[in-house]
């Protein structure tokens, strides 16, 4: 246990930082041990983490400005757009809220300029009116909108049943509407989600071809039937970006 009296004097952050977890791994040994005599040592571990976060605080390039620095850095990449939505121009990060497949972060990636193989001559020119029609949405009006839609073909070549082949499409309709507070660290929000999905011209939809070779579950369980249905619905307030709720239908699957 180091029971050392003396304060540290070096400036170093990485110094102060091991001095302190030198002390701290010190002061649990002295207790699993029985020690009486560990005041000094955590005294002096409280006095090590002070001193760093005194220098943290005084250096430069901490604290927000190596957030807006990082994302600064990856806007320089070319990996991630401008975002033009009315949460990031406050000084800080905005709360995150939601997992990481929830409607806020699938629309997050939708701006995220994608690599690809081969790209179809003239295409970029004929989707630019589109692009520029949702981001007016989302800088005029706080308003975000994604279309996907996806299809599954399946075939088995060992079958016990009458189907050995299988297909379908899932149609989603996902976005968010900042209606209130847009520009601020209290916003209010309205969350949607609407999919359907159905069979493309055959008896039976892949997420249920597995009954007919004997598998234990299905392979492709989105790709069933399903009429218009509404995933999510919901509405989110944030406090002061410290706070928030959301209420509503959350979950696709739940009721």
């Amino acid at each position: 246990m180091v029971c050392d009296s003396e304060g540290p004097e070096d400036n170093d952050v990485a110094a102060l930082m091991v001095r302190a977890i030198h002390d701290m791994m010190g002061f649990v040994t002295g207790v699993l041990a029985g020690r009486k005599r560990c005041w000094p040592g955590w005294a002096l571990l409280i006095a090590g983490l002070l001193s760093s976060s005194l220098v943290l605080a005084s250096s430069p390039g901490t604290g927000t400005e190596t957030d807006a620095g990082h994302e600064a850095g990856q806007q320089n990449t070319g990996l991630m757009p401008p975002d033009t939505h009315a949460e990031g121009e406050t000084k800080e990060p905005p709360m995150v809220m939601g997992r990481p497949g929830s409607i806020e972060e699938r629309l997050r990636r939708d701006r995220i300029p994608k690599e690809y193989l081969f790209q179809f001559p003239g295409v970029s020119r004929l989707m630019k009116p589109w692009y520029d029609f949702k981001n007016d949405l989302d800088t005029n009006h706080g308003f975000r909108f994604g279309l996907s839609y996806t299809a599954l073909y399946q075939k088995a070549n060992d079958v016990f049943g009458p189907e050995d082949d299988a297909a379908s499409y899932d149609l989603d309709i996902s976005g968010t509407w900042t209606f209130l507070g847009r520009g601020t660290t209290s916003p209010t929000k309205l969350g949607f989600n609407f999919f359907r999905r159905n069979d493309l011209g055959t008896e039976i939809p892949p997420q249920r071809l597995f009954t007919q070779y004997g598998a234990l579950y299905s392979n492709a369980a989105p790709y069933g039937e399903e009429d218009l249905v509404v995933g999510e619905l919901w509405l989110q307030q944030k406090f002061r970006n410290r706070f928030g709720f959301r209420v509503g239908k959350i979950f696709p699957h739940c009721v």
